[in-house]
């Protein structure tokens, strides 16, 4: 990613952290539609 070298414990965290991300994507994903509904009907 940013060319540096990973420590041992880093997989394990950057892994943990994609988890919860894919998560509050999901929670997003269902906040969203209107809103991006009304962008969309605005444009």
């Amino acid at each position: 990613m940013c060319g540096r070298e990973t420590q041992p414990g880093e997989e394990a965290l950057t892994l943990a952290l994609s988890q919860r991300e894919r998560g509050l994507t999901e929670v997003f994903v269902q906040v969203t539609p209107t809103w991006n509904a009304e962008l969309n009907a605005r444009s």
